[in-house]
């Protein structure tokens, strides 16, 4: 579990613009904080610098290690959510949380004003412009016609769909084209205009207009969806504070995280970075403390098993005096290395000799020949007096060979 609560606190941490990549895998928090931009180094300053949290976040403590298996367990939790199972199995109280941290929300900017027409049953098209970035990373406005049924589902995209997607990089002709569309309760289309082009959408096309029809404006700002459960395999988004509208009927989540409908659970996934900085740090300081606990908690049953360990070992009867040593220091390792030493040196303290060899000769018998026996002896004695010469001249030679290799070891001067 601790595996999954690490990569919880790196999804939160890349919510906040805390960016790594698979290069990453193997490096520390506290490497990849210092490749980090001042301002993401500013939030994680918050974390950095608690000594409680230092033991955990920073290189004193080993850090919190990117494996290979944290990275991929990131890359999911950006991709489809965190699932209310995985933070149920980290203790966190989804329904408590949602509740607290339900104007959290981050609001998406649509753009300039659109318009929403809908009928008696609920059903509805949406016309507006939404602030976006193309693929250059340019700032620009896409319009969009979103259908929804009755329950509020988003049934499609038909600009997408219809291929009649419009881009403008101009704000100002935004809120002309904006300025200049209007919808006809006569034909029930809506016309988009603008100086270089025009297109109509009929209303009837996608909802019912035989029931009243009304028209609205629509605002420039919307709360981004905090997640989606799947319902009967069709995706729903979760509202505010966590619940669904399915069917005209709101349910509300469970204190797991899970939404009950017709006695069935259903799992839903939340995306936080739908919300803002505030509810974001304060999921890492619990999972920071989250984290603490379990370090603690391993720590306790490790030592309550080496207590354990050590209270069920069977006692020795005997007499402590049988575990005194009443013999010298001097020769139990390792205090006897430096007798050891003084020892092996005088193993070669020795007066000095004339090597004396004995060689034994020995010549079988064969035939005729009775064969020879002798030892051959060799006795450098006899040379005595001239190798006192030759250890005056070698002792010499050493000395002097010393002084001038010194010399130049320490490059004396001249």
């Amino acid at each position: 579990m601790t595996a999954s609560i690490i990569a919880f606190f790196f999804y939160l941490a890349s919510s906040l613009g805390f960016s790594f990549s698979a290069d990453n895998i193997g490096d520390s928090f506290e490497d990849m904080y210092r490749a980090q931009d001042s301002t993401t180094q500013a939030y994680m300053d918050l974390f950095m610098h608690n000594p409680q949290n230092a033991i955990f976040l920073t290189s004193a403590g080993g850090g919190m290690i990117l494996t290979s298996d944290i990275y991929n367990m990131v890359m999911d939790m950006q991709a489809n959510g965190v699932s209310a199972s995985q933070l149920n199995s980290m203790g966190l109280d989804m329904q408590a949380w949602l509740g607290a941290h339900e104007n959290d929300i981050n609001v998406s900017k649509v753009g300039t004003y659109g318009y929403k027409v809908s009928n008696a049953l609920g059903q509805s098209v949406v016309f507006d412009w939404k602030e976006e970035r193309d693929r250059l990373d340019r700032k620009c406005w896409v319009f969009h016609q979103y259908v929804y049924d009755e329950n509020g589902k988003l049934i499609s995209d038909i600009t997408t769909q219809s291929g009649s997607s419009h881009s403008v990089y101009d704000e100002n002709r935004v809120k002309s084209i904006v300025q200049n569309s209007f919808y006809s309760s006569e034909g029930f289309y809506f016309q988009v205009v603008d100086n270089y082009w025009s297109f109509s959408i009929r209303i009837s096309d996608y909802i019912d207009t035989d029931v009243g029809v009304t028209d609205e404006p629509v605002i420039g700002e919307e709360d981004k969806p905090i997640g989606t459960v799947y319902i009967d395999g069709e995706p729903y988004y979760l509202n505010p504070d966590g619940s669904v509208t399915y069917n005209g009927v709101t349910y509300y989540p469970n204190s797991d995280g899970t939404i009950t409908i017709n006695n069935q659970a259903y799992d839903p996934r939340y995306d936080f970075t739908s919300y803002n900085n505030p509810a974001l740090m304060d999921l890492l300081n619990y999972l920071i403390q989250l984290i603490n606990d379990l370090e603690n908690q391993l720590t306790y049953e490790e030592d309550n098993a080496y207590d354990g360990a050590t209270s069920s070992s069977v006692a020795y009867e005997g007499e402590l005096s049988e575990f005194i040593y009443n013999g010298s220091w001097a020769t139990i390792f390792p205090f006897c290395i430096p007798w050891d030493f003084v020892r092996g040196v005088k193993l070669l303290s020795a007066k000095p000799e004339a090597p004396r060899f004995e060689i034994p000769f020995d010549v079988p018998k064969f035939g005729l020949f009775n064969g020879y026996s002798t030892v051959i002896v060799l006795d450098f004695s006899t040379y005595t007096k001239y190798f006192y010469v030759v250890r005056w001249f070698t002792t010499v030679c050493f000395i002097g060979g010393l002084c001038f290799i010194t010399f130049k070891i320490v490059k004396g001067a001249t």
